[in-house]
């Protein structure tokens, strides 16, 4: 969303909000869910010779720590020069500073279907400054 604020400055801003991934949940005693996350399909599986009887855990029971939530605003200042345009700017990303952690368990590229090769502390809070020429 632009905005202007008057004095020729405008001001921009952006919300990115991601609610975190789901992932199934590895079998445990008495045919239970251990609350652990499942590194294979077969982990869901709960099967004891002793009971001829089994069950399977549900696909994406549990949820991964990532969650995401940033909040990024940029402050332009337009102005002519000549037969073109420029303009000054400063941005800053995740101003309230979420804490924003990458899942370092991504798995495999093979099966990985949701695009997210995220890993490490998380996006910290950054400000750049710079300038545009526009002709």
């Amino acid at each position: 969303m632009l905005v202007h604020i008057g004095g020729g400055l405008f001001l921009n801003n952006r919300v990115s909000i991601y609610s975190a991934q789901p992932t199934s949940e590895k079998c445990g005693a008495g045919n239970k869910g251990t609350g652990q996350r499942a590194a294979s399909p077969a982990d869901r599986i709960c099967y004891n010779g002793a009971v001829p009887t089994g069950v399977i855990l549900p696909r994406n029971t549990l949820r991964k720590d990532n969650s995401y939530f940033s909040w990024d605003i940029g402050l332009t200042w337009p102005f002519k020069v000549g037969n073109g345009r420029l303009e000054l700017i400063a941005q800053m990303f995740n101003v309230l500073g979420s804490e924003n952690f990458r899942d370092p368990a991504t798995g495999s590229p093979l099966f990985n279907f949701d695009g997210t090769f995220r890993g490490g502390l998380g996006d910290p809070q950054q400000t750049q400054i710079g300038m545009h020429w526009v002709f």
